[in-house]
């Protein structure tokens, strides 16, 4: 039999599978819009999942395409696609159980099992719990209370940061260490309609200063603790507990120095001061991040995430959220989320807690019930839902398709211009991940252009986001992983601030900046005279870089973090300053400030006459001072 006819006995056969009856025996006299119908027909009964239907509306492009041509090529698609058919009818799962979505709802931030109380550690929070370095931090204040008459112990953090999850597991695990201890847990709250949470908690502390609480653990958020201290100044009680607080620098910019702090009977642990990155070999790391991703996505029957996965057959199941979490169990898509998530830490300074991150991980795998199908998808669910949650808001902006790249553009034209979108992805990803995705780009085939385009690009960047990145981010983990040792980035980091402050308000010779911009009224510009010696260099535990000047005697000090350093690095490629650059990037602009501010510039200094563009010398001379003009 020839190819023609062979492909055309498994078309028939195919089409008997649905019960869709075209009532003809050749393709040539199949009435097409007789079999869109029965596709359509297919699809508002939910009897076919969306991938089906794709597949299906392309078995009739081609035969549309045959009836036309009658061309070979036209059989041998049509082959192809009947092949994809018969491979995703024989992997279809038959089962219908939700024990995946049961147990995935856990880590929703409505779920009940996201907030934890003191007393409560149930066998789910047992499994989630991640070992991090406040833990022994608040172990050793613990036992060192065991050990006194009496004591007070403040555990500081954010909403959702784990302090209730922290003590919950204590009471569990370590009950000996809390058993004579008062556990005051939500300081937020007032178990009092007619008193306030800081009138309550005032009342326990007075318990505790009188004696009938001898040991005490206070669970609070940052600011509840400074309204607190507020409300005991205004009251003038309890002024060890304030002198505690302030002395420890908890409110200031840079917060406590470490993540516990001391003071006679009084013990501040603070979530704020974790550590929760460490830059290794060029990478940054998060033990914490890579710790709750391992709970959910470890391929281990003891996972009860896997485990209920597998025993929904999620790896044949068709529905998205099974899709999704199939795609993050791969270890390159993990790693490219995980970037993610340290990149709007380090760029966009926000602070991801426990509860946070867990929502975060259940928006990118469940779908909204309302969402269109492919909206649904991981990739989407991911960059497209900026107005989701603060996580996700961020990393929208971090969306590659917003990247303005002429390989993407190139990647955009040959897209648009392919005939054969399978092939043309084939090649993108390699053969080992575009099998992993071939389902998912089966859905594309009737979407726009723009969306095809997408979806594909968004797909890519999760199993090679390093191709996406900015080198600057890169440059600036390698400055942070070994700047404290390496000569040449110490010079390099230093010249650009260097560089940066001589155009912050413009420089008329190399050793002199202008004390203020140029305006168009400007009548006469000074240059201040400006030699600064670097003094320290330092990696602060919030991934910045200390850089400290001393300048005629005074210290100054600007701290580095990867939005300064991106901004030094354009100017450093002849990027001309905006005002609006100088408006955002506050911290350097004050510090610049103080610099001229300080300088003493008695010895020499520089004038220069905006409307000739005369430049003058003025120095300190043998005979008084010495005026001369500079060319």
């Amino acid at each position: 039999m020839e190819f023609s006819h062979q492909v055309a006995d498994k078309f028939f056969k195919t089409l008997q599978k649905y019960n869709i009856d075209v009532k003809a025996k050749k393709i040539s006299d199949i009435n097409t819009n007789l079999l869109n119908g029965q596709i359509m027909q297919l699809k508002s009964k939910n009897l076919i999942h969306n991938t089906e239907y794709v597949l299906l509306n392309s078995l009739k492009k081609e035969v549309i395409e045959i009836q036309k041509f009658d061309d070979y090529k036209n059989y041998v698609k049509l082959d192809e696609y009947l092949k994809h058919i018969y491979s995703y009818n024989n992997q279809k799962s038959t089962n219908n159980s939700n024990n995946f979505l049961n147990s995935i709802k856990n880590i929703s931030a409505s779920s009940r099992e996201s907030i934890v109380n003191s007393e409560e550690f149930n066998k789910f929070n047992e499994y989630i719990h991640v070992h991090r370095p406040i833990e022994q931090k608040l172990k050793q204040a613990l036992e060192e209370l065991k050990s006194k008459k009496s004591g007070l112990i403040f555990l500081i953090g954010t909403v959702g940061d784990g302090k209730s999850h922290l003590l919950s597991y204590f009471n569990k695990n370590n009950n000996e260490l809390l058993r004579d201890l008062y556990i005051y847990n939500d300081a937020t709250e007032s178990d009092n309609p007619y008193k306030t949470a800081v009138e309550t908690l005032s009342e326990k502390l007075d318990d505790y200063q009188n004696g009938k609480l001898k040991k005490m653990i206070i669970a609070i958020n940052i600011g509840m603790l400074n309204n607190f201290k507020d409300y005991l100044k205004e009251k003038n009680k309890n002024n060890d507990i304030i002198e505690t607080i302030e002395s420890s620098n908890i409110f200031s910019i840079d917060g406590m120095s470490q993540t516990l702090y001391e003071a006679d009977d009084i013990t501040l642990v603070s979530f704020l001061n974790e550590n929760n990155f460490r830059v290794t070999n060029g990478n940054v790391i998060s033990d914490f991040c890579n710790g709750i991703f391992d709970k959910i996505f470890l391929e281990d029957v003891c996972n009860p995430f896997y485990s209920s996965f597998l025993k929904d057959d999620g790896k044949h199941r068709s529905e998205t959220v099974y899709q999704n979490y199939q795609l993050m169990l791969n270890k390159k898509v993990r790693e490219s989320v995980i970037h993610l998530l340290i990149k709007i830490q380090i760029e966009n300074k926000r602070i991801i807690t426990t509860r946070a991150l867990l929502n975060f991980i259940h928006d990118i795998i469940v779908p909204d019930n309302n969402i269109k199908e492919n909206d649904s998808f991981l990739v989407n669910l991911l960059f497209n839902s900026f107005d989701k949650s603060a996580i996700l808001s961020a990393i929208s902006l971090q969306d590659p398709i917003l990247i303005q790249d002429t390989k993407l553009d190139q990647l955009n034209i040959e897209i648009y211009n392919s005939l054969d979108l399978q092939n043309k992805c084939k090649e993108l990803f390699g053969n080992e991940d575009f099998e992993l995705i071939r389902n998912y780009l089966y859905l594309l085939e009737g979407l726009s252009h723009k969306r095809k385009f997408e979806m594909i690009v968004r797909l890519h960047y999760l199993f090679n986001y390093q191709q996406y990145e900015l080198p600057t981010f890169f440059e600036y983990i390698k400055m942070l992983d070994s700047i404290e040792t390496t000569k040449s980035l110490q010079k390099d980091i230093l010249q650009k601030i260097n560089t940066a402050i001589y155009k912050w308000k413009g420089s008329p010779m190399n050793g002199f900046i202008y004390n203020e911009s140029l305006k168009p009224d400007t009548m006469m510009r000074i240059g201040l005279h400006y030699n600064p010696k670097p003094k320290k260099i330092n990696i602060t535990n919030k991934l910045t870089i200390l850089v400290i000047f001393d300048i005629q005697g005074t210290l100054f000090e600007i701290e580095v973090d990867y939005n300064l350093f991106m901004l030094m690095k354009k100017i450093e490629n002849g990027y001309i300053l905006k005002e609006n650059d100088k408006i955002e990037t506050v911290v350097f602009a004050e510090f610049v400030d103080d610099i001229l501010n300080s300088i003493d510039s008695t010895n020499k200094t520089v004038i220069n006459i905006p409307s000739t563009n005369e430049t003058y010398m003025i120095s300190e001379g043998f005979l008084g001072y010495e005026i001369e003009r500079v060319e």
